[in-house]
């Protein structure tokens, strides 16, 4: 399944799927790709890993307009810090491709945009969080918005606002290397459509990204980029 995401400036295609849609066999990754996959001997990571490329390449085809590509056309790596890196082995003159990853229990979650200065998006598994992983990794205004809200909705908004964390620090090509606490997450009820609502990441660096969230049953969605992402609309085929 998939949807693009469109802004003034920035075009940022979204996929997700799950880890049975992923073949089996591994005739679609590319030599480089394959070396790494050998590489990846604990059965979960490598799991994780191949949904990652699946659902990646899928996304990198939609944000080109190039449906044609095949799965080996299209080769995801990591950059020396862990970030995807796209590289198109079809012929032709291609523009580069920003790409964020990201997978919480079997579930996968990627976006793609030309032209993105920087990207991050995530999904969460909708589940507890301690009083004192909030105190830990949130701010004083964030801890606040969780204690503020009903019991029923505390672990919604505690995982809301540790996914748009992790997408902001992504986007920021730092990850959990930074102190969750130097970006500041505020959310909004500011309705889009398909169930997406505004966001906004204040980062350390005095910027501030701008993106979406939503909550659907077990799992919670984020996604933040510079040029800051407007609206969702539905994606043909999505």
């Amino acid at each position: 399944m998939a949807e693009d995401v469109d802004a003034s400036r920035l075009h940022v295609f979204l996929a997700w799927g799950m880890s049975s849609s992923v073949p089996r066999d591994d005739d679609w990754l590319t030599e480089g790709e394959r070396a790494v996959r050998r590489g990846l001997v604990v059965p979960k990571r490598a799991s994780d890993w191949r949904l990652g490329r699946w659902i990646g390449k899928e996304v990198v085809r939609r944000a080109l307009d190039a449906p044609a590509l095949a799965a080996t056309d299209v080769e995801i790596l990591a950059a020396p810090g862990g970030a995807p890196t796209v590289a198109l082995r079809a012929r032709g003159s291609w523009p580069a491709v920003r790409l964020s990853l990201s997978h919480a229990w079997g579930m996968g979650f990627a976006a793609a945009a030309v032209g993105a200065t920087r990207l991050g998006c995530d999904v969460e598994a909708l589940r507890p969080r301690s009083d004192a992983f909030v105190s830990d990794y949130f701010t004083a205004a964030e801890a606040h918005v969780v204690r503020r809200s009903s019991p029923s909705d505390q672990a919604a908004w505690a995982n809301l606002i540790w996914s748009a964390k992790e997408s902001a620090l992504k986007a920021l090509g730092e990850g959990l290397r930074l102190d969750t606490r130097s970006v500041q997450v505020a959310m909004t009820d500011d309705a889009t459509v398909d169930g997406w609502r505004a966001l906004t990441v204040a980062a350390p660096d005095g910027t501030t990204l701008g993106g979406h969230w939503r909550v659907t049953p077990g799992f919670v969605w984020t996604l933040v980029a510079d040029p800051p992402v407007g609206r969702v609309v539905s994606a043909p085929g999505g």
